[in-house]
């Protein structure tokens, strides 16, 4: 359906609701499918960032990546020092 994927690998089938792909099930569908094009490292950085766990590092990588290749992201990089943490 429009909210499922479902991969087949081993001789069978997972179904993951569009909500709980992991992110290296993600990762790969995106890398796969975006091309070369530098901005969209501040797109999978953003994901990083964004996740329910985020991924500060990955982040960093990706957007520090995509500046070297000519994107836009000196107004992102400040975000990567923000605490995350849900603690109180």
């Amino acid at each position: 359906s429009d909210d499922t994927l479902v991969i087949r690998a081993a001789g069978g089938n997972k179904t993951f609701k569009s909500d709980a792909i992991p992110a290296g099930i993600v990762m790969a569908i995106v890398t796969t499918w975006y091309d070369e094009n530098p901005a969209n490292m501040l797109f999978l950085g953003a994901y990083q960032l964004s996740r329910p766990d985020p991924k500060v590092d990955e982040a960093r990588t990706c957007w520090e990546k995509a500046a070297r290749e000519g994107a836009e992201a000196k107004d992102l990089l400040p975000l990567l020092d923000e605490d995350f943490s849900t603690g109180e």
